[in-house]
């Protein structure tokens, strides 16, 4: 069969389209070393490898009162969508990046205002998973400061593309319009003393990336 001309120019675009998509999903932020073992410019290479986006920039409390907040933005790693409780890899991939915009410290996840970034980390630990926050600085080595369980959230369509925010998972989360990206229904939630005699109590959402489960959680 013959192509006409114009058949194959779209057939160029679209072959160069899908190369396009391909890289920009394509596997990054896989640790080949524990980053215990890895020095400054060895991290930074790495987090310069990830392909960073999909996120969102939140009010955070900075004490468990509520009474002020920064501004804190975090970004997915581009392929971390395709991450589920299992196969984060024995030294981990990098999930997520955080950057605290304000300039006072976060109460949930204590996260520092620049220099400071903060990036999640999952790996595999026994027959589980686990994540982990780094703390880095520019020109130093990164350094664990919070972890745990890693867990996805059951009957929940699974992510197609990669999303990170703060938020919980709810009793179900759908993809909003003809937008591919799966988000979280839930919002954070206050808790009032029942007396009345003691402050708020805020519970703040936790960080949370569009994965293989539709949303897997850090709760901190």
């Amino acid at each position: 069969m013959r192509l006409t001309a114009a058949a194959i120019a779209m057939l160029a675009v679209s072959v160069e389209s899908c190369a396009s998509i391909k890289q920009q999903i394509s596997p990054g932020g896989i640790l080949k070393d524990n980053y215990t073992a890895m020095n400054a410019n060895q991290f930074e290479t790495l987090v310069g490898s990830v392909s960073w986006g999909n996120g969102e920039t939140r009010n955070r409390c900075t004490d468990s009162t509520c009474t002020t907040k920064v501004s804190v933005h975090i970004d997915a790693n581009l392929s971390s969508y395709k991450i589920d409780s299992l196969n984060g890899g024995v030294q981990g991939t990098l999930v997520a990046r955080v950057q605290n915009n304000g300039g006072d410290t976060t109460y949930m996840y204590h996260f520092k205002p620049a220099p400071y970034r903060y990036y999640f980390l999952v790996k595999r630990s026994g027959a589980a998973s686990r994540w982990v926050l780094l703390e880095h600085q520019t020109g130093s080595a990164p350094d664990s400061v919070a972890g745990g369980p890693f867990k996805d959230c059951s009957d929940h369509p699974p992510a197609v593309v990669a999303h990170a925010d703060f938020r919980d998972c709810g009793p179900r989360i759908y993809p909003v319009s003809k937008d591919t990206r799966i988000l979280a229904v839930a919002a954070p939630t206050a808790a009032i003393s029942a007396q009345g005699s003691k402050p708020a109590q805020y519970s703040e959402a936790a960080a949370w990336i569009g994965c293989k489960y539709g949303c897997c959680p850090m709760p901190f």
